[in-house]
């Protein structure tokens, strides 16, 4: 089988990894392992518990420090009529305390802008700041207005599982209700988790399958790659003999020695059998565990006006509770510094022209944006 690799480009002095890969190869080989021959294979039973695969996928994770990069987001929707753009890009960086992340929609051969240049907002779809316990939306401007600042307590069950509030490579492995999700409610469930290796003992997988003995035509499994960072290499649920979706995943390995998801295909179906909807996510350029440059983790990295911060930061909690809270008093002062500096503003004071901010009236909150399912 043909391995899936994020290759070095020797030509950028930053070593940004290019993805390739061989679907025709993985997906003849998932679609056995899926189908009917797989009775053919040899299936064997493991010692492993699901408790271990998670464990080491967590350890796998845990070795990207930091990371950035760019990654595309297609979305298909047959079903119903939409105007959202089918093609999004995500630029986005993170280390092991904040994130930034900037959604532009793309027609899939114009030039995206470089990570320091200034992002053109008309393009703009979301962007978003998280430091430390703080997640700032960036809201794009409307007609001839400045893009505005939103604050909320970031919360790691709805900001940490949203790639378009924090892109981790992470949440292309798995769907919205994960694998780790399941391990900690297994106790409750009913039936008993089946756990089978197959395939040769030279390249082997495992087979993880969730029924329900109440509905005995539902399946939810998952096969993953014990040599690959025990990540998932497909994932599928079907109900009532009828597939509901199916997620076929390539796993690359960079040069760091991190196994990551690289590229990931969705098909959901209908009840009728027909795919109604499609999504796909890979990489145009990925590096993992490099030094980030001067404030990337900042405001400095959207190049804000002076008049976009720090008055202007909205607040979905009272004016009273944010300026009681500790976190916010430290992070604010942390996030805007770089934003000062790089705007020309020196001292405290406030912008020329900065409307008094109102004392105890809560804005609204902001609707985070969310892909409908990964």
């Amino acid at each position: 089988m043909s391995s899936v690799n994020l290759v070095t480009d020797r030509s950028s002095k930053n070593r940004v990894y290019r993805v390739g890969f061989c679907a025709a190869v993985l997906v003849t080989f998932l679609a056995s392992l899926a189908s009917g021959s797989e009775r053919s294979q040899l299936v064997r039973e493991t010692s492993v518990t699901l408790a271990q695969i998670v464990a080491r996928q967590i350890g796998n994770y845990q070795r990207i420090r930091t990371a950035r990069g760019q990654v595309v987001w297609r979305e298909e929707i047959y079903t119903t009529p939409t105007t959202a753009p089918p093609l999004r890009v995500i630029q986005f960086a993170f280390d092991t305390t904040g994130s930034v992340n900037l959604v532009l929609a793309w027609d899939g051969k114009s030039r995206l802008p470089r990570q320091k240049e200034k992002p053109d907002w008309s393009r703009v779809l979301a962007a978003f700041l998280v430091e430390g316990e703080n997640v700032y939306q960036i809201r794009p401007p409307t007609k001839d207005q400045i893009p505005s600042i939103s604050w909320t307590p970031f919360n790691p069950d709805v900001h940490g599982r949203n790639p378009l509030v924090r892109f981790h490579p992470a949440l292309l492995g798995d769907e919205t209700i994960a694998l780790a999700d399941l391990a900690r409610v297994q106790e409750q469930m009913r039936a008993r988790i089946s756990i089978a290796e197959i395939g040769s003992r030279a390249d082997p997988r495992i087979r993880v399958s969730f029924t329900n003995p109440e509905r005995p035509n539902e399946l939810l499994y998952y096969l993953i790659n014990p040599q690959k960072g025990w990540l998932p290499e497909f994932i599928g649920r079907y109900s009532g003999n009828r597939c509901l979706f199916q997620t076929s995943i390539l796993i690359g390995k960079t040069a760091n020695g991190v196994w990551i998801p690289s590229r990931r295909t969705k098909l959901e179906y209908n009840s009728n059998g027909e795919v109604s909807r499609r999504e796909e996510w890979y990489y145009l350029d990925l590096s993992v565990n490099e030094r980030l440059p001067a404030q990337q983790i900042s405001f400095a990295y959207f190049h804000l006006p002076p008049e976009a911060f720090p008055q202007r930061v909205q607040t979905n909690a009272p004016s009273s509770e944010m300026k009681s809270s500790p976190s916010t008093q430290r992070a604010l002062p942390r996030a805007t510094a770089a934003a000062r500096q790089n705007s020309g503003i020196t001292g405290r004071g406030r912008p020329p022209g900065a409307p008094q901010k109102q004392q105890g009236v809560p804005p609204e909150a902001a609707p985070l944006p969310t892909p409908k399912s990964r």
